[in-house]
């Protein structure tokens, strides 16, 4: 029976790594601040999908998505969940740069943001942001959300080995 299992996990392993696609594996980033009236989380995950049979994210409005598989390969999924009061906002004018802290220049880069939700789950899931191509190191994001004072985000891309991953494994969804 122990050989049966173990034959069984590896098949499954097996399986997932060749249905997936093959990203780098990205780890979970979650930075909270406040800009005006709004709470902002933001949240940096590995790259996700906006169409095809693994699609996880419906978008509903702003730029552009950045495709995994488009140009500069994005690897993560840099986007802010927004609140005002207890409710998520639904609707606002976002706008998100980033930059890597301790480079030469140092300059912002601007995201396109899109207004996406989790699909299947509703508005109530609604974020704004974007896939990215981010390498290991310190950074910065800047949120500015309906004209308010800007949020200041500081997070760390850690090295990450490349790996196969199923898109919808728990590590890649958005909660």
């Amino acid at each position: 029976m122990q050989r049966f299992l173990t034959y069984t996990a590896s098949l499954a392993l097996v399986s997932t790594a060749l249905l997936a696609p093959h990203r780098a594996r990205a780890q979970a980033v979650s930075v909270d601040a406040k800009a005006g009236d709004y709470s902002l989380t933001l949240k940096v995950l590995p790259a996700e999908a906006f169409t095809g049979a693994h699609a996880e994210m419906a978008r509903d409005g702003g730029a552009k998505a950045n495709m995994v598989d488009g140009p500069g390969h994005p690897n993560h999924h840099m986007v802010v969940f927004i609140k005002k009061g207890d409710k998520p906002v639904e609707k606002a004018m976002v706008s998100i740069t980033y930059r890597k802290v301790g480079q030469k220049s140092m300059d912002w880069s601007i995201l396109p943001v899109t207004r996406m939700h989790v699909k299947g789950k509703g508005l109530a899931t609604t974020h704004f942001g974007n896939n990215v191509s981010l390498t290991p190191g310190s950074y910065e994001a800047r949120v500015i959300v309906n004209g308010s004072q800007p949020a200041l985000f500081h997070f760390k891309i850690a090295d990450q080995a490349p790996m196969a991953r199923h898109p919808r494994s728990p590590e890649s969804r958005v909660r």
